[in-house]
């Protein structure tokens, strides 16, 4: 599990959806740089070819084993996420060091360098 991109410039109350828009990577996956690779993402993201996300109403076999999968795939995103918290406890808002690096997504950035 490694994170290949990071994205500090908005608070933590942007939407993921925002983010990734404004992210250099979005950029990139859309002008095919990652061949027949795709993102990961929920149902509060937009629908470009290159973000897969679940079906709202899965009708068919195919259509819940899709979603099985990419629940699946997801579920070791947010592994990530809660591993670097459980590491770098400044991240967590129930840490006694919330406030380190506070401004700007310094912080997020910081420990995602420390662990790359």
């Amino acid at each position: 599990m490694m994170i290949c991109s990071a994205v500090v410039i908005w608070p933590g109350s942007t939407h993921d959806a925002f983010s990734l828009g404004q992210s250099t990577i979005a950029t990139t996956v859309a002008n095919g740089v990652l061949g027949d690779r795709w993102l990961l993402g929920d149902s509060g993201y937009p629908l470009p070819a290159w973000l897969l996300t679940q079906f709202l109403n899965p009708g068919t076999g195919p259509e819940r084993r899709y979603n099985k999968s990419l629940k699946t795939s997801r579920s070791m995103v947010e592994r990530v996420f809660g591993i670097r918290k459980t590491r770098f406890r400044c991240l967590d808002r129930a840490a006694a060091v919330y406030n380190l690096f506070q401004k700007n997504g310094s912080k997020s950035y910081f420990t995602t360098l420390l662990r790359k």
